[in-house]
């Protein structure tokens, strides 16, 4: 399904004039492209907001219907702002939970009997776990669900903070509480140069990830950004996952 994203194709047309143009201009034309998508995402804060959550609601969500012995989760993906710039807020998990140990995720968890559906199961786990009123958080939409090895069906919803910290995390579930500009998510070094090689029934399978700092944004999650970053600028790596 074709996306409504106005700068992909004013950068498809600085693409397609790369191509045309002597080699000692294709260094301008590409840094042409760079600062506009850094413009766009600049304004994600700001008047396209409402942009994006048109986008979010226009596009078709893939939904996938729960497989046997698989359990419903949802997390909330938070778009916060980091000066004039947006970030996603990244959680790095406990070693005292039971899944996931010490992975990068974004808050959630389970979707629970009484919880009315994923948005409202993904509300409630970003207020326990990094202690954002739900009051405080606007929906903008969802993203594809997801299904991970570990038996979970992950449903994205995707939601702009009003606050920008301190954030006050449940120790028992989180070791820490960070964010990444979007910005840097989208920069060529960012994805794809290191892998994180899992083994699924005994083969080793190498994983592409995003590499910001320390940290290794990876698996569920990992898919989650890039469908994000494509919802929301259409944009896709050179490095396939």
């Amino acid at each position: 399904q074709e996306r409504p994203v106005k700068t992909v194709a004013y950068v498809g047309a600085l693409g397609a004039n790369v191509g045309n143009t002597e080699p000692g201009d294709s260094l301008t034309k590409f840094f042409q492209i760079v600062c506009t998508l850094v413009m766009q995402v600049a304004s994600i804060i700001g008047n396209d907001i409402e942009v994006l959550a048109e986008r979010l609601a226009a596009r078709e969500v893939n939904r996938i219907a729960l497989p046997p012995g698989v359990t419903p989760a949802a997390v909330l993906v938070p778009i916060v702002g980091v000066g004039r710039d947006a970030a996603l807020l990244f959680t790095e998990r406990s070693n005292l939970v039971s899944d996931h140990k010490g992975q990068i995720s974004f808050p959630g968890g389970r979707v629970e009997a009484f919880d009315a559906d994923e948005q409202a199961a993904a509300l409630r786990e970003a207020e326990e776990e990094i202690g954002v009123a739900r009051r405080s958080i606007r929906v903008l939409g969802m993203l594809d669900d997801t299904v991970t090895i570990t038996g979970f069906r992950i449903t994205p919803v995707v939601g702009l903070l009003s606050q920008s910290g301190p954030w006050k995390w449940n120790e028992g579930e989180i070791q820490s509480v960070f964010t990444v500009r979007i910005a840097e998510l989208i920069a060529s070094e960012t994805y794809g140069s290191e892998a994180i090689t899992i083994h699924v029934a005994g083969v080793p399978v190498a994983l592409p990830a995003f590499v910001v700092g320390p940290h290794r944004i990876w698996g569920a999650t990992c898919r989650i950004v890039l469908d994000f970053l494509d919802a929301a600028l259409g944009w896709k790596p050179e490095v396939q996952q």
